[in-house]
This record gives C-alpha cells, sequence and structure tokens, in this order.
C-alpha cells in the first residue's frame, strides 16, 4: 500500500535495456519490470542545485528513504545521513552499501557471491565453481533493508525519532551462509561442490534423469 517513488539518473535506468534473447524492443525489460513493477519514477540530477531542492521538498512528507549512493556523493546529493536526520527527524533512512569494511569500496552481486563463498559451493564437484541464477546477494540485501525498515518504523512508534541504519551486500551474503559457516567455524570443514546433496542431511540428494 506504499507510494513508492523511484528516483532515477537523467539518463534513466540501465537494468531497463537488459533484455533477455527473443525479448522485444518494444517494451520495458523484464528484467527492470521484476524490481520496478507498480513504482512511479522520476529522472533527476541529485547533484544538481534543482535536483536538491526538488529532493528537500519530496523530502518533506516522505517516511521512508532508502538509497546505495556512494559515500563520496552523498554531500553532492543532499543525502548526508546526519543532515538528514537533523532537517527531518521522524524519516527512516536506510542505505545500502557494499561492505562495512571500506565506505569506497563498490560492490557487485557476482563478485560477492565469490567472495563469500557461495560460488565455490555451487555446482558439481567435477566442474568449475558456478554463479547462482539470479541475483542472490542483491536479494538478500533487500530484505534485510526490509527488516531494518520496519524495525525503524516500530522505534519510531514508541519514540517519536527517526533511524538511520546500513545494510552491506557482504554482510548478507555471509550471514546467508547458516550452516555452512558454521561447519566451517566449529568443524574445520570447508564446504564443497555437491550437486544438490547435503553435506548434513538426508534425504537430500541428487536427482536422476
Amino acid at each position: 500500500g506504499a507510494d513508492v517513488l523511484k528516483v532515477e539518473a537523467p539518463g534513466g535506468d540501465v537494468t531497463a535495456t537488459w533484455r533477455s534473447k527473443g525479448e522485444p524492443n518494444d517494451r520495458t525489460s523484464a528484467y527492470y519490470a521484476s524490481a520496478n513493477t507498480g513504482k512511479r519514477t522520476v529522472r533527476m540530477d541529485l547533484k544538481s542545485r534543482e535536483g536538491r531542492s526538488w529532493l528537500m521538498r519530496e523530502m518533506e512528507d516522505t517516511d521512508v528513504l532508502l538509497q546505495n549512493m556512494k559515500w563520496r556523493d552523498l554531500d553532492a546529493m543532499g543525502l548526508r545521513p546526519d543532515e538528514l536526520a537533523r532537517r527531518f527527524p521522524r524519516l527512516i533512512h536506510v542505505r545500502l552499501v557494499g561492505t562495512e569494511f571500506d565506505a569506497d569500496r563498490l560492490a557487485y552481486d557476482v563478485v560477492v557471491q565469490a567472495e563469500t563463498g557461495f560460488m565455490s559451493m555451487n555446482g558439481h564437484p567435477d566442474r568449475p565453481p558456478a554463479r547462482l541464477p539470479v541475483a542472490l546477494m542483491d536479494l538478500l540485501a533487500s530484505h534485510h533493508m526490509r527488516a531494518a525498515v520496519l524495525a525503524g518504523l516500530y522505534e519510531r512508534e514508541r519514540t517519536e525519532r527517526g533511524w538511520y541504519a546500513e545494510v552491506s551486500l557482504l554482510g548478507s551474503g555471509l550471514t546467508a551462509l547458516a550452516n555452512q559457516g558454521t561447519n566451517v567455524l566449529i568443524n574445520g570443514n570447508t564446504p564443497q561442490r555437491q550437486g544438490s546433496e547435503h553435506p548434513n542431511i538426508a534425504p537430500y540428494g541428487d536427482l536422476l534423469s
């Protein structure tokens, strides 16, 4: 039921052109539609004076802000967390970052899949590591952002104050290692590619044709 406004760069969202083989060119790509259906969109240069003024006007009646801008661009776009908290004390503000350890480092789903070990675990033992067929790190982080928003809204109901939180792609991937991560920490067992078999339990097993 939320009214969601997505702000795109003046040139638009590049994923609108990410079409699969045979997908018609006379409509928005399925990739773009999967993440943006139901949203209103506006194209705006937030580094311009006009763009920053527009943003401040929009923020006056905004409950939740989600953003993933680079740290070095926050000042130019008027998106510094401390400044927004001062100006809009009831705002729920959640920012997606690449990693908690380097504010300027960008992150990409496939890279985080590799760094967190998902690719090395995925596939069959006689074949190279494989990328998961969806951008799982992005999706995991989106769920963590949703949890941060809900926690912030709950806290605001109690305190009348806003909320700022950061969610990282790397952290989201690491927390999703679950039992595979504890297999390493407790037993020292490095996860291996096992097809559809499970490292701990039955009746998981390979599917036979």
